[in-house]
């Protein structure tokens, strides 16, 4: 991070014009970079978004010889619905 962010003001600073008693502006911004210490608590977060991913994927019946045509037709039309008008009524 340190290496691009040295390269990058480098290469913009190549760019800048100066002037004579030109106004110096500054920017200050907090950039929150992960430590090294906090491993735990971010493997922590993951775990707990996965859990929450596989708590919501429900089982289904289908198979994959009826999955595959369903996939196929979703993709070439998606603005079409992906079943038999019949099973939306």
């Amino acid at each position: 991070l340190g290496n691009r962010l040295g390269a990058k003001v480098l290469q913009t600073w190549r760019g800048i014009e100066t002037r004579p008693n030109a106004e110096l502006k500054l920017h200050q911004e907090v950039v929150k970079i992960p430590r090294g210490r906090d491993f735990q608590e971010r493997i922590k977060a993951i775990d707990a978004e996965r859990d929450r991913i596989v708590r919501s994927l429900r089982a289904t019946d289908i198979n994959f010889k009826t999955f595959l045509p369903l996939l196929l037709q979703h993709r070439l039309a998606p603005e079409t619905p992906g079943y038999h008008v019949q099973g939306y009524l």
